[in-house]
């Protein structure tokens, strides 16, 4: 006697097998469970990069979590240094220094170059490294002192901007992500340096990304009033605090009004 078919095939049906399987109610539907089918994770595999941020932070990548990643206020911030070095970061553009020293042909290395002894990875370079340890905390504290919002010191928070809702408050996730690119551009800028960045270096990269984000809000503060009001209750925080420490020049109120 013959086996049946669906004791043959021992899996789960795939998400075409299922699309097609289904009773339709019309054109809407089918173009509906299409978009479904697109948008899953059978239809859209794991990049490169995606893996390699999976292997060393240990997260499990889906739709849903990438898509909170590239949808953060990051991206959408007016300055445009800011959305491409949170891209670069993302795609994981910068080198480590064992691809470094395959792509100049020098003696292969995974040590990171800031002479901790430990293998410079992606995420070390970033976080990790002891040398950074404690510019990272005293920025840590700065942007708590600014915001109120708890972040931890891990990749996720730090670099994905994968916040705890419970820690950072929705309305400040945009001022932080600030606070936050400004400190990975400093890194960036030291990118070989073995020494730490300083936080006089992210106050004067605070300020030049404010001057940069405050002449675009001006083009388009007629165009986009609820944008503008937005932008005064985002950088109001960071411009407080950069005032209290006497970072800014007085006169420079005047150009703040405007």
């Amino acid at each position: 006697e013959s086996m049946k078919l669906d004791q043959i095939v021992q899996r789960p049906d795939l998400n075409i097998e299922k699309l097609l399987g289904v009773k339709l109610n019309g054109t809407k539907s089918l173009v509906s469970l299409a978009y479904a089918f697109l948008r899953s994770e059978e239809a859209t595999p794991l990049t490169t990069y995606q893996k390699y941020w999976q292997q060393e932070i240990n997260i499990y990548w889906t739709t849903e979590l990438w898509d909170s990643v590239w949808n953060s206020p990051t991206f959408l911030s007016s300055i445009v240094s800011v959305r491409t070095q949170m891209f670069k970061i993302l795609s994981r553009w910068y080198l480590t220094p064992f691809s470094l020293s395959v792509a100049s042909k020098q003696p292969k290395s995974s040590l990171c170059w800031r002479k901790c002894s430990k293998r410079g990875n992606y995420v070390h370079c970033w976080v990790e490294c002891p040398v950074l340890d404690l510019f990272w905390r005293q920025v840590i504290s700065k942007i708590k002192l600014i915001t109120n919002a708890e972040l931890q010191k891990t990749p996720s928070d730090l670099l994905l901007l994968l916040f705890d809702r419970e820690a950072v408050s929705v309305s400040s996730q945009e001022c932080v992500g600030i606070l936050l690119a400004a400190d990975k551009s400093v890194i960036a800028r030291q990118w070989k340096n073995p020494q730490p960045p300083s936080l006089n270096l992210w106050h004067k990269t605070l300020w030049n990304n404010f001057l940069m984000a405050k002449i675009t809000d001006n083009i388009q503060q007629g165009e986009r009033r609820a944008a503008h009001k937005n932008f005064e209750g985002t950088w109001g925080p960071i411009l407080d605090y950069l005032f209290t420490l006497k970072l800014i020049p007085a006169e420079a109120k005047t150009f703040l009004e405007h």
